[in-house]
């Protein structure tokens, strides 16, 4: 008996599906293991080095204070909004613009809404913006402290076809 019980076994083992692989589609992403690391691929030198000079470019000394662009959508303009940092970036050091692009010839019209330690993109939408601030406080010691959380509405004209940018913005505290 013992016999038959094990080529009986040994029968539905071989029967099994062992294409593992083949079943990975099934398992979530979550529970499928990290995938193997590839083998970084050497750079060898095809051609002659250049060297690079520092750029004299005095305009390009603002651009280095970039630290973040984000596109904005859907109200009829080429804008976005703009985060220089400068100063003391610990206190209040991002200065944050609305851009928007007239054209080549005349080039982007700014508005200053502020300098934060901090802000987020809440909404953006057909009339304006919704974003919301920290701000750091100084005091008399020296001392940063966080200030209050603040909510902002940015409002200006709609844009349409021949708009490029509105004439004035404005900045509204929100609850």
């Amino acid at each position: 008996m013992k016999p038959l019980l094990f080529l009986t076994a040994l029968v539905g083992l071989a029967a099994c599906d062992t294409g593992v692989e083949s079943r990975k589609e099934a398992v979530p992403p979550a529970e499928q293991g990290a995938p193997a690391a590839e083998a970084r691929v050497d750079a060898r030198p095809s051609g002659p080095a250049r060297s690079i000079s520092p750029s004299t470019d005095a305009g390009l000394q603002s651009a280095a204070s970039v630290s973040n662009v984000q596109p904005l959508h859907d109200h009829g303009y080429d804008a976005k909004l703009l985060n220089l940092t400068g100063g003391d970036p610990a206190a209040n050091g991002n200065h944050l613009y609305l851009a928007f692009f007239r054209g080549p010839a005349e080039g982007w019209t700014l508005f200053m809404l502020g300098d934060f330690a901090s802000w987020e993109l809440v909404e953006e939408g057909a009339r304006g913006l919704i974003f919301d601030t920290t701000t750091d406080v100084v005091g008399p010691d020296g001392n940063i402290t966080r200030g209050p959380n603040q909510r902002y509405i940015v409002d200006y004209a709609p844009g349409g076809p021949e708009a490029t940018a509105p004439e004035t913005v404005t900045i509204t505290p929100a609850a």
